[in-house]
């Protein structure tokens, strides 16, 4: 049983990481070539994991633009995705 789990779990990041490829492609293309990638294949994990918190960051942002504090955030949306995908 807990293998069907691992299994389903195992697809919903590959299909959600193809989703965050092709909506992130610069930020993947910058994960592909980073010194991880140096030191190991990059995973769809590793994909889906990025995406995830790109996903989250935009989130976050529209929620500072409804509630109008967007500008306390200074530069940060300018360069989150960079900041994001170098961590």
């Amino acid at each position: 049983m807990h293998s069907i789990h691992e299994e389903a779990l195992g697809r919903k990041v590959e299909r959600d990481s193809d989703r965050y490829e092709k909506k992130y492609r610069s930020q993947m293309r910058v994960l592909e070539s980073s010194p991880l990638s140096k030191v190991r294949p990059i995973s769809p994990y590793d994909h889906y994991v990025l995406g995830k918190q790109l996903e989250s960051f935009e989130i976050y942002k529209s929620l500072c633009e409804d509630d109008g504090t967007l500008s306390q955030l200074g530069k940060i949306p300018n360069v989150a995705f960079d900041i994001l995908t170098v961590a």
